[in-house]
Formats: C-alpha cells, sequence, structure tokens
C-alpha cells in the first residue's frame, strides 16, 4: 500500500475520531462512497482506537471487575429486567448482565444508545434479531426478545459464561480440540444458513467456549439476509471485521453463506496453527493479502495437522465462494476426522509385554497391509457439480475412460474427462432421463426414460456427432446395446418381460416373461454377448437377491446364485462381475463390490469382495458403468434431505403455487395432518433425538411441541373436532419410522395444545388408523387378517374401537398409504404395482345400488406409492414411484390425473382446502468417477 493512501487513511481517521453518533456516520458516508475497504480501514482504526470493544464484539460471558460508568445503573428496571453488572461498552451502545425476574434465570442485555442509533436503525436490528431468534441450536446464543425502555432498545440473549476463541491467539491448541471446537461451529452455521440466515461476522471474539467446552457463536441477532442493496450499507454486519473478511466481502460484493465459511476457515487456521492465514501489521494489510494472496498450507506451521483437515481448511479458503465446501459438508468431514481419531489404543502393562512382543510381528504385517490397499483402494472424483434443482439423473463412463455422459433437466451433456470440456447432445423434448448406456464403439449411446406429461417409458438412440434423437421403442426401460453393438436389451414398461431388439429398434424378441407378480429388477450382457444377467424381485416375498444368467440360444436358465443383491451391475470380460450392493434395511446401496464368475456360464465363484464406500451421512450410490478395462468406473452418488413445505392450492387446473419451506432445520420432519383452523401444520420429527410431535404456523420458523417424550410419538391425526391429536407412540428404538411393525405401537391421544397423553381403548395393539379431513367426520381403526383381509372398525377418540364398518381383502401395503375421505363414507387404498395402477375405493356407508367396493384405474401408470383425500373430497393427491425419484399428482375419481411437480414425498390439504403441506426430499444427484488402482 503506497504512502497516499495510507495519509488518505489516517487523515479520515483522525477527522471521524473527533464525531460521533450520525455526525461520524455522515462523514464516513461522504468520504467513502463505496470504497468498502477504507471504510472498513477507516472502522477498525477507530475500533482500536476505543477504550472498549464495538458493539457488534461485545462479549456475552461474565467478567469480574466494576461496572463502567454510564446511564445504565445496577439494579436498573426494564420490563422484567434488573440489570446486575456491565459486561461492556462499545460505540453503538452497551452489554449488561441482568437478571429476569419472572423466570428467574441470567441473562444478558444488549442496549442501543439512543443517541448513537436511529429509530430506523433500532427497528432494523429489531427486525434482525426476531429473524434470528427462530435459530434454536444448542451452539448458538438463543435471542430471548427485543424490549424497549424509554425509547431505549434492548435485545435479551442467553448469558453464557466463558471466554472467546481469542484466548487462544498466538498459540496452536491440540488438534482433538481444534476438531471439537470446530465441529460445533460448523453445526452452528449449518442450522444458520439452512435458515437463510447469514452471520456476515465469523471471527474467534464471536465464538465462546465455556468451562464445559461446549461452544457459542454469538451475534446471530445481527446477521441477516444480506443483499446486493444492504451488504454496501455503513451499519450492515455484513462488512464483517477486516482481519476476518472473505474476499467478496472485501470488494463490498453480496454475501452468501459460502463468506460466512471463508472466515470460519480463517478461524480454523488460526487455532490449527497459532497464526493468522494472511499475516499482516494491520488489518489492512490482511484484507489485501486476503484478496491478493494464497495462504500456506496449515501443515507447514503445524506439522500436526492431519492432511485431510489441511485441504478441508485449503477449500475453505479458495478466492472462489463456489470452491468452497457448504457447512453441512465441513461438519461431515470434521467428524469423519473426530472418529478417525477416537481408535482407542492398548494399556502399556508390565504383565502384557510378552504378549505385545509376540503381537508386534503381526501388528507390522497388518499395517503394512493396511498401507497397501491404502494405497491401492479406489479415488472418488466429482464430475458434475449440479445443484438439487438441476440434478444429475443418469450418467454413464464411455467405454474408453475418455468421457461421461450426463443428463438432467435440461438434456444430454457430454464431457471429456482430462479437460472438463462439455457439449450438450441433441435429446427428446419433455422427456426426463433415467438411464445413459454407451455403445461399445464410443460413438452413439441409448438413453432410457419416460414422458414428464404422460409417464410413459422409452428407449431412444442418441447419436455423439449431432444428429437427431430416434425413438426405438415406448413402453420400455432399461436400455443397454450389446457388446459387439448390433443388439440392445431391454425390460418391458412393467418390467415383468425381458426383451432383445435391433439397433435400429426392429426385429424385437422375448427372452424371458416373469412368474405371477415378480418383476426383474435389472439385466446386463454378458462379455461375449451370448447371454444375459439378470435380478428377480419376489413380489410375494417382497425379496431381492436371486442372480441368474440365461443363454439367448436356448432361452433357458444356465446359473443362478442366491443372496446377492445388486441395485446395478457390469460384467467384465475377465469373468468379474461389478456391482452395487443393495441394503435392504436402509433402502438404498452405499457400496461398491465385485465377485468372480464364470466365463461360460456366470456361474458365481468365490465370495463377493467390497470395493468401496460411499462417504458420508444419508448418501447412496445409483446407476453404475464401468469401462471396458475395469479401471474406471462412474456412478451417481444422491443426498436426501427431509423437509416440510407449504404452497396454495390451486384449481382448476390443480396446481400448487407460493411455495415455501416450513421446517428449517435439517432433520427428518413428515407432515401428517392441520389444526382446524388451517394455520399450522402437525407433523413427526426427530429433531429432539426420537420421533416426537410439533406443530408450527405457517407464518412462523420455530415449532411448538405437541408431546415429547422417551418413547417414539409418530402418525399423528387431527381428532373429531379439532381439539386433540391422536398418534402412534411404542419405546424407541434403532429403526426408522418406515419400519413401522403394527402391533407394537399403543394408539394415544393428547390435547392439540400440548398436555398430558392418554391411551385410546382399542382391545390389543394397533396396526393403523387415520382420521377424515373434516374435523366433525369420524376415524377409522384398520386391523390385519394374515395376509386375508383388512377390516374397518368406527374409531371414537376417548372410547376407542367400536362397530365395523366394512372388510376388504388384503393387499401389500406401505405404511399409510390409505386414507379415509373427508366426509367419512369410504376409504382409498392404492395398489403397489410395477405393471399397472388403481385405487380401490371401498365404502363404509353403503347407499342402495352403490357397489361395496370399486376400482380407479390410472391409465399409463405404475408404482403407486401412497395417497391422501383432497380437502373437497373429488380427487386424491397420489405419490408415484419413478426411476428418477417420486412425482406428485392430482387424481380425479374417474382416474385422470394431473402432475403436481417432482415433490419427493406426499401431500396434506389444509382443512380449508386452500394449502398443502408436503413432504419434499431436497435430493442432490451429481456424477462421480471411482479410479482403480
Amino acid at each position: 500500500m503506497g504512502p497516499a493512501e495510507w495519509d488518505q487513511i489516517y487523515d479520515l481517521f483522525h477527522a471521524a475520531r473527533e464525531k460521533s453518533g450520525g455526525e461520524r456516520v455522515l462523514l464516513l458516508d461522504e468520504a467513502c462512497g463505496e470504497n468498502t475497504l477504507l471504510r472498513k480501514a477507516v472502522e477498525e482504526l477507530l475500533k482500536e482506537d476505543e477504550t472498549a470493544s464495538g458493539f457488534l464484539s461485545s462479549p456475552l460471558f461474565a467478567r469480574k471487575g466494576e461496572p463502567l460508568a454510564n446511564r445504565i445503573v445496577p439494579g436498573q428496571r426494564i420490563e422484567q429486567y434488573v440489570t446486575v453488572a456491565s459486561l461492556g461498552r462499545g460505540g453503538m451502545g452497551e452489554v449488561w448482565w441482568a437478571r429476569d425476574m419472572e423466570l428467574e434465570r441470567p441473562v444478558a442485555l444488549k442496549f442501543l444508545r439512543s443517541e448513537t442509533t436511529s429509530e430506523s436503525e433500532a427497528e432494523q436490528i429489531t427486525r434482525e434479531a426476531r429473524a434470528a431468534s427462530a435459530l434454536n441450536h444448542p451452539t448458538i446464543v438463543t435471542i430471548h426478545e427485543v424490549v424497549r425502555s424509554e425509547g431505549t432498545v434492548a435485545i435479551v440473549m442467553e448469558l453464557v459464561e466463558g471466554d472467546s476463541l481469542g484466548q487462544f491467539r498466538g498459540r496452536p491448541i491440540p488438534v482433538p480440540d481444534v476438531l471439537a471446537i470446530a465441529v460445533q461451529i460448523g453445526e452452528a452455521l449449518a442450522a444458520a444458513h439452512a435458515g437463510g440466515i447469514i452471520h456476515g461476522d465469523i471471527k474467534p471474539e464471536n465464538i465462546l467456549l465455556r468451562q464445559d467446552h461446549y461452544v457459542k457463536v454469538l451475534d446471530f441477532g445481527l446477521a441477516r439476509k444480506i443483499t446486493a442493496d444492504t451488504a454496501a450499507r455503513p451499519d450492515s454486519p455484513g462488512l464483517g471485521t477486516l482481519r476476518y473478511l472473505a474476499p467478496e466481502q472485501a470488494r463490498g460484493e453480496s454475501l452468501t453463506p459460502a463468506s460466512d465459511i471463508f472466515s470460519f476457515g480463517l478461524v480454523l487456521y488460526e487455532l490449527a496453527t497459532g497464526r493468522h492465514a494472511f499475516p499482516g501489521e494491520s488489518p489492512l494489510d490482511t484484507a489485501r493479502a486476503i484478496l491478493t494472496k494464497e495462504p500456506l498450507p496449515a501443515r507447514s506451521a503445524n506439522p500436526s495437522v492431519p492432511a485431510r483437515l489441511d485441504s478441508l481448511i485449503g477449500a475453505m479458503l479458495a478466492k472462489d465462494p463456489a470452491a468452497r465446501p457448504g457447512a453441512k459438508d465441513v461438519v461431515g468431514v470434521l467428524n469423519a476426522l473426530q472418529a478417525r481419531g477416537k481408535i482407542p489404543l492398548p494399556s502399556a502393562w508390565k504383565w502384557l509385554i510378552a504378549a505385545s512382543l509376540l503381537l508386534l510381528g503381526c501388528f507390522v504385517a497388518w499395517r503394512w497391509k493396511q498401507a497397501v490397499d491404502a494405497r491401492n483402494a479406489p479415488s472418488f472424483r466429482q464430475i458434475t457439480t449440479l445443484v438439487p434443482e438441476n440434478r444429475a439423473t443418469a450418467a454413464a463412463i464411455s467405454p474408453d475412460g475418455t468421457q461421461a455422459a450426463f443428463a438432467n433437466v435440461d438434456g444430454i451433456f457430454l464431457r471429456r474427462l482430462d479437460s472438463g470440456s462439455t457439449r450438450r447432445l441433441r435429446s427428446p423434448r419433455d422427456f426426463a432421463i433415467d438411464r445413459l448406456a454407451w455403445f461399445a464403439d464410443g460413438k452413439d449411446l441409448v438413453a432410457g426414460g419416460f414422458s414428464t406429461a404422460t409417464q410413459v417409458p422409452s428407449i431412444w438412440m442418441i447419436s455423439g456427432n449431432g444428429a437427431s434423437p430416434r425413438l426405438l421403442r415406448t413402453e420400455a426401460r432399461d436400455a443397454s446395446p450389446s457388446p459387439d453393438g448390433k443388439h440392445i436389451v431391454f425390460l418391458s414398461k412393467d418390467r415383468s418381460e425381458i426383451w432383445v431388439m435391433g439397433v435400429d429398434g426392429e426385429r424385437s424378441q422375448k427372452v424371458l416373461t416373469s412368474i405371477g407378480k415378480d418383476t426383474f429388477e435389472l439385466v446386463f450382457w454378458s462379455p461375449d454377448g451370448h447371454r444375459l444377467g439378470f435380478q428377480w424381485y419376489r413380489h410375494a416375498t417382497a425379496d431381492t437377491g436371486n442372480y441368474e444368467t440365461i443363454a439367448l440360444s436356448t432361452s433357458k436358465v444356465i446359473a443362478s446364485g442366491s443372496d446377492l443383491m445388486m441395485s446395478s451391475a457390469c460384467a467384465l470380460p475377465d469373468g468379474r462381475l461389478v456391482f452395487l450392493k443393495w441394503d435392504a434395511s436402509l433402502i438404498a446401496s452405499h457400496e461398491l463390490w465385485e465377485v468372480k464368475t464364470d466365463l461360460r456360464t456366470g456361474a458365481l465363484l468365490g465370495t463377493p469382495r467390497r470395493i468401496a464406500t460411499v462417504a458420508g451421512e444419508g448418501r447412496s450410490l445409483l446407476d453404475l458403468t464401468i469401462t471396458a478395462d475395469g479401471k474406471r468406473a462412474m456412478v451417481l452418488t444422491r443426498s436426501d434431505e427431509n423437509t416440510i413445505f407449504v404452497g396454495d392450492f390451486d384449481q382448476p387446473p390443480p396446481r400448487i403455487t407460493n411455495i415455501r419451506r416450513l421446517t428449517l432445520d435439517e432433520r427428518t420432519n413428515y407432515p401428517h395432518a392441520w389444526t382446524a383452523d388451517s394455520r399450522a401444520v402437525i407433523f413427526e420429527s426427530n429433531r429432539s433425538g426420537n420421533f416426537d410431535l410439533f406443530k408450527q404456523d405457517i407464518g412462523s420458523r420455530t415449532p411448538e411441541t405437541i408431546v415429547a417424550t422417551p418413547l417414539t410419538e409418530i402418525l399423528p391425526q387431527l381428532a373429531p373436532g379439532g381439539r386433540s391429536v391422536l398418534y402412534a407412540a411404542r419405546p424407541p428404538e434403532a429403526e426408522q419410522p418406515w419400519y413401522y411393525k403394527p402391533g407394537t405401537y399403543k394408539l394415544m391421544r393428547v390435547p392439540v395444545e400440548g398436555g398430558d397423553s392418554e391411551e385410546v381403548p382399542i382391545g390389543g395393539k394397533l396396526d393403523e388408523f387415520r382420521c377424515a379431513l373434516g374435523v366433525r367426520k369420524r376415524c377409522v381403526l384398520r386391523t390385519t387378517v394374515g395376509t386375508k383381509y383388512f377390516i374397518f372398525y368406527d374409531l371414537d377418540p376417548i372410547r376407542g374401537k367400536g362397530r365395523e364398518l366394512a372388510r376388504t381383502r388384503w393387499s401389500w401395503g406401505v405404511l399409510g398409504d390409505w386414507d379415509v375421505s373427508p366426509d367419512g363414507r369410504y376409504v382409498a387404498i392404492p395398489n403397489h404395482d410395477s405393471r399397472g395402477a388403481l385405487i380401490r375405493v371401498i365404502s363404509l356407508e353403503q347407499k342402495p345400488n352403490e357397489p361395496q367396493e370399486r376400482d380407479v384405474v390410472l391409465d399409463s401408470l405404475a408404482n403407486l406409492r401412497g395417497l391422501v383425500w383432497a380437502a373437497d373430497g373429488h380427487g386424491w393427491f397420489v405419490s408415484v414411484d419413478t426411476s428418477i425419484g417420486n412425482r406428485l399428482l392430482y387424481v380425479y375419481l374417474d382416474g385422470r390425473f394431473q402432475p403436481l411437480g417432482e415433490i419427493q414425498g406426499w401431500a396434506v390439504p389444509s382443512p380449508d382446502g386452500h394449502r398443502v403441506a408436503f413432504l419434499d426430499r431436497i435430493v442432490a444427484t451429481n456424477a462421480w468417477l471411482i479410479e482403480r488402482h
């Protein structure tokens, strides 16, 4: 920095030093204009000149000492709060230790000085505090409320006793302590970012460490939803602190959650090394370095820093915000590092010395093998970086391993793996692509998918040289070209048949037909093209795992194997079968495996061996393809987050508009009902550890507890009258609600406003129940008699099980897939068949000349997941499983339907019919390359 710039800064500093309040702000406004860096440099010098830290940095922890002289005095009452001692003072106000006389608890009060804070500024900070109060998280300092007294605004906050991370400045702390602190900071930022809040001023002084080692992040009450307009405001917390600015902050650009990640990276670097990542003699020098220089690796300053932590910090300090990991990803890496460091070491007792010496040789050999395995372990490399709204729906690596084809809502793209250059291929319009497969010569591809309008699946030829796509066959799926490029194998629309056709779509031949309702889950070519491998799904037993091969020349099964559960598979020329192993307990694939097979028959030889496992909670693997030499594979990785949204429901035509997110945490939430006034959604959530029941007003950011006990409480339904909620309860287990076990739950009742729960007598354990949407209508209890039939009973919320209403034949189902009509007169049950879709309607109050049951057929659909009756009784919200996720439809009583979008769950209408709450899994899917060494 040149002398002229320094002169400008110090001249302005001395001029501003003589001003206060609004006069100082006006001076800085006029002198700095849009020069954000100049303003921050002057503000930093002014802050250092103060005898106490500025308001944004005021600590919330208790210190001993004499209170500062000011116009707030000990013993002063502001509403129910009485001041005890001053904790600090800055240019904008004071922080006081106070006592809440009503709740008898200590709090911190942040007072805004009326002489230095305008009314508009006070209103702004009040709004920000109100928004931040929704951030109910254990590592975020809680904001209780905002109070006013004689023109003074005070923010009432949690009082935290501890010291800031600034106490560690100048010395590194042990890596385990770094990780323990960093995980908690990351969780706080993840929760805030999920709620749309950006902190904008992450620094050691805004992070407290309590005596019990819990971390508290301060000043989320002054954080805000930053925009380009607010980022350059002189009073914006988004300006941050000069030594901890993200590059975009220093340039005065709009902030994103990535700005907090950069500042977090600076804090993490300093904790691990004892020094700033961009050292400078002044705050301004540090800011310049942040803009123009790259930091030295943390390991160069502290060799004890693990390589993975060093790499994480480097990624967090990337100049490009888009290149930085999200807070949730940061926490995932930190947790993995913590887990790695918790391996217990053997104790060195004297009587074990001899045994230890004997074991030493084995240990060395084991470590040598571990090191070899680590060097040979496959590496993962992300190929696409698509957001959930435009996620990858299919991907395939070329046979020679040089290119990757992938699809999203915009079409099909081809990317060079060496350079990353990408070009678009011509693809069908209004077509959702769920599968891509290369021909052996690497020139063209086969694409499978379905019409976004009719849901009908089809197969297309995709040219690699720019020719138009060509339709090969409709009502077909999961196509793959043969090794010689002359044929294509595919499954029928309902997965009941395996077919082979020519590459022109002609000369189709059926190879195999399933038995009964069984289906084929996957099919693939043998390396010589003479056989097909496939896997059954046994519908009667819900069992996947019967692997077989069939000779095309005779259509006879020549090899089989059980308990080989696969979701995707490829056969290699050397006889290896590489596959994604299906985990039925998690309903997903997380691991890549291989097994040797007989090249002549495909029979399994030896024991399957795991190759790689996907890292990260909630992530899974899909859609495996592999190169001809087996050295490179490509998969889709998927992550899900269950979130509740609310939207307005309009018709005709049926549509959901004005969609907004309701639950703002990262836990699992399932909506089931509304309050009678259609103002709040009733749902279950594991935010407290096990599943409890909550309600949340559609205008609120924070839910209210209905019932929270050590039991698992799920499936809430609003009882007739609207004053109580019925739900299922049992002692908690490790299993999730989709493993609902009929006969293990009790039926309970609790006031909708919360309170004591009571058991509802039903003469035994609970199967399933539903309550009609109309608040004065009935609830219905369902019991199951083996695999013969369902019986439906009247259910009184107090007296319990009543008279039998109807019975119908048993059918395989999914938890909560059926519903009662709003008038309480009908029950509707969907089928779950890949061959077709129908809804069975059973009358509970049969009218003259009305059938006891009728079937509503949904043409061109299959794989129904569940349904909920619309508020007016004129149709259903129906969830449909597709190859790329769930879709939500509005189905009329005559079977016509209207798509409502790619909503990954179910919808629950409000009693007045004007809104719907719906579960939507925020699904992120990207293509990853797996390289074997």
